[in-house]
């Protein structure tokens, strides 16, 4: 063989459980609420890789170069996972705005941080938001058409903690 990269071997495993939060389902004829674009699916089985820390938001004024992470599968690409990585351009207590380069498809994706430990100098990652899609902003003044991650807020993350283990008890603050 060649010296190429070797390719990752792709396996699919079943869902077990889904978990959607109720404001998702508004009732018929109503948009969910944007803040609501996240849910954790309970996979059968193991998938044998060690998953990527889950965290709270933090204000991204404490993020280095207000920078967020993630990787997805674009519709153009289903095939390849595309990694991007750009600037947050505005927030609000339950978004996060950003005009990263992603496509339909890449929806669902963890957006993370890279964050250093001060005290073991080590570079680590946390998942902070889920990637929800484009919105464009309506109304005079609006600043345009931006990227849309959904934050995991402390009650996000009490939430998603209570489904992965079933009560609180193991839900420490992210």
């Amino acid at each position: 063989m060649g010296g190429g990269a070797a390719r990752a071997a792709f396996r699919w495993i079943r869902v077990k459980n889904t978990h959607v939060p109720r404001g998702w389902a508004t009732g018929e004829g109503h948009e969910p609420g944007l803040d609501y674009d996240y849910a954790v699916l309970e996979l059968k089985r193991a998938h044998g890789q060690r998953p990527m820390a889950l965290g709270v938001s933090p204000d991204t004024e404490d993020t280095p170069g207000r920078r967020i992470h993630f990787s997805g599968f674009d519709d153009d690409r289903p095939e390849r996972v595309v990694y991007r990585f750009c600037r947050v351009a505005r927030e609000s207590p339950d978004l996060l705005f950003q005009r990263c380069d992603a496509r339909a498809g890449a929806g669902g994706s963890g957006v993370y941080l890279r964050l250093r430990d001060p005290a073991t100098r080590a570079w680590t990652r946390k998942v902070v938001a889920v990637y929800a899609g484009h919105q464009r902003e309506a109304g005079p003044g609006a600043p345009g058409s931006y990227n849309v991650a959904v934050r995991i807020t402390p009650l996000k993350y009490a939430q998603i903690c209570l489904w992965i283990h079933g009560n609180d008890a193991d839900c420490a603050h992210g």
